[in-house]
């Protein structure tokens, strides 16, 4: 396994390496280097259920996206050189793999194209020289989960509004996914509506200025189309032959009312999810389940597949699946925080600490949990052990492990500690997920819980900021969540030893449309003044600071 370099002809010398059998790509101009995982290489063969729905596995073929793949072919081709959009969706939408689709896309058409992690985000920026990175060929960059991204995109945004142009042949686009943005709060209006020159410049890249929404799958026959690309997919797995398949049109007229519903959970999630569940229930389908009964599905069928490698490598299996839930919390771990996990995790449940036992269960997290880019990769791969995949899954099964638990919130404190970040995050989309009641399920309280705990407790800036920006700005049910973040946030912007005035400035301001969702206009009048107040002063000594 080695590295490949490919010399490319243009200013600045340039040079494009592609790294890990061809898992990442490394761009480097001059002594500056950005690397990009690329995704679209990261096919591999499943080994377990969960396996068929991970995006980079592309079970079924991109349906029913025809209209927004040709609009983002379009944006890539535009004249502009540099250039950012945003799309939302909500978990398993399938902003991710229609990403993965643009990569390829991109790449086969002469475009260096990947993803960007949060680490090589900031390590990209922390360079010298960056302002002056200019790539002669075309770079698609795109960044996942990016309200938590918030501090390094902000750094990135300035800078990418300082370079204000690029060689002709080396454009660059910037595309941002998410749950939620709105330009009238929030991470999204934090980043792009305020800053003087350059968010005026940011703001004139930024195609076009609001979020672009991901809908659901429209047409029944696309719907019925992933249902039966998994469900073979699944039974192959299963050794099942013939495969199973959804009923033919006509054989269930309430399966072919429900899968013409438009009123319907269609999103590309639940029908992998539903036709996944299906096969292991030996059904025709599932598809009078919610999506969070059939997370929950799953995520006990996962729960036996760990008990069960855990029972054949000699650790225990209770400890085994809190182990996977601790990591699925803290969102994937390298080598350094296994290590720490297993020891602090060992001592608190007072489970034996031999090397053997350490060694066993680090053997089989690694069994269990193997990241897609790991796959024939290098060993220097980030993350040595991953999260449990879909988003969706893991919280479920997150809930199974932990919710009976009496020291439920001891388990959550340690991830923050370890984690903080991540864990605010997943404890955001645990409380969206499973936290809020929907016309399919009624809410549990456990995720609110834990998300009450924290806010009450943590006092590190970065957790509060990554809890307030990972907050829907349309969320009803997590409103309350979302003041207190902000509040909890405020408080520690404020006892700061150098106060950010302006970062105190937005938060008040986003925390005042909270409070006004609430039902609270008098104190969200109260923030509007500080706001205005503030506002003016900073302006009068940064004339651009509102600009």
């Amino acid at each position: 396994m080695g590295t490949q370099n490919l010399d490319i002809d243009g200013q600045g010398n340039v040079a494009v390496q592609i790294q890990g059998d061809g898992n990442s790509v490394t761009i480097t101009v001059g002594d500056t280097s950005l690397v990009l995982t690329k995704r679209h290489e990261l096919r591999f063969e499943p080994e377990a259920p969960l396996d068929l729905l991970l995006p980079e596995n592309e079970v079924v073929p991109l349906v029913g996206r025809d209209d927004v793949r040709a609009d983002l072919d379009a944006w890539l081709a535009d004249d502009a050189p540099i250039s950012v959009r945003l799309v939302t969706g909500e978990g398993g939408s399938g902003k991710t793999r229609l990403a993965i689709d643009l990569c390829r896309g991109a790449e086969a058409g002469g475009w260096t194209a990947g993803f960007a992690a949060t680490e090589e985000m900031a390590r990209f920026h922390g360079q010298t020289n960056v302002e002056a990175w200019r790539p002669d060929k075309p770079v698609l960059v795109v960044v996942d989960y990016a309200a938590t991204k918030g501090p390094v995109l902000q750094r990135w945004l300035t800078g990418l509004a300082r370079m204000r142009s690029l060689p002709e042949a080396g454009k660059l686009r910037l595309l941002l996914l998410e749950r939620h943005g709105s330009r009238d709060g929030g991470w999204w209006q934090a980043l792009t509506q305020f800053g003087g020159i350059e968010a005026r410049r940011l703001q004139r890249m930024i195609d076009p200025p609001e979020p672009i929404g991901l809908m659901p799958i429209a047409a029944a026959d696309d719907r019925r189309r992933v249902l039966a690309a998994v469900m073979a997919a699944a039974s192959a797995l299963d050794g099942r032959e013939p495969p199973l398949a959804p009923p033919e049109p006509g054989a269930d007229p309430w399966f072919d009312r429900r899968l013409a519903d438009p009123s319907a959970d269609n999103s590309p999630l639940l029908l992998h999810m539903a036709a996944l569940a299906a096969v292991q229930a030996r059904q025709a389908h599932k598809l009078d389940r919610s999506r969070t009964e059939l997370a929950l599905e799953l995520a006990d069928q996962e729960i036996l597949r760990l008990r069960k490698l855990a029972e054949n490598r000699g650790v225990g299996p209770a400890l085994f699946q809190h182990l996977v839930a601790a990591v699925t919390v803290e969102g994937g771990v390298d080598g350094e925080g296994l290590q720490r996990l297993l020891t602090e995790e060992g001592a608190a449940l007072n489970a034996p600490m031999s090397i053997d036992d350490v060694h066993a269960r680090r053997n089989a997290l690694l069994a269990a949990l193997t990241p897609p880019e790991r796959h024939g990769a290098a060993p220097a791969a980030a993350k040595l052990v991953d999260a449990v995949r879909p988003d969706l899954v893991g919280e479920a099964l997150v809930l199974r492990t932990w919710e009976p638990e009496p020291d439920q919130f001891a388990r959550v404190d340690r991830c923050w500690v370890r984690a903080p970040a991540a864990t605010a995050e997943a404890l955001v989309r645990l409380g969206q997920d499973f936290g809020t009641p929907t016309a399919a399920h009624a809410p549990d309280p456990t995720p609110i819980r834990w998300l009450d705990h924290c806010i009450d407790r943590v006092d590190d800036l970065a957790g509060l900021q990554t809890l307030a920006d990972a907050m829907p700005q349309a969320t009803v049910n997590l409103r309350v969540q979302a003041e207190r973040a902000l509040s909890r946030l405020i408080e520690v912007l404020e006892s700061a030893t150098e106060p950010d005035g302006l970062r105190i400035v937005l938060t008040r301001g986003n925390r005042a449309l909270r409070l006004n969702g609430l039902g609270r206009p008098d104190l969200a009048r109260a923030d509007e003044l500080r706001v205005r107040d503030a506002a003016r002063e900073l302006a009068r000594h940064d004339a651009d600071a509102f600009a």
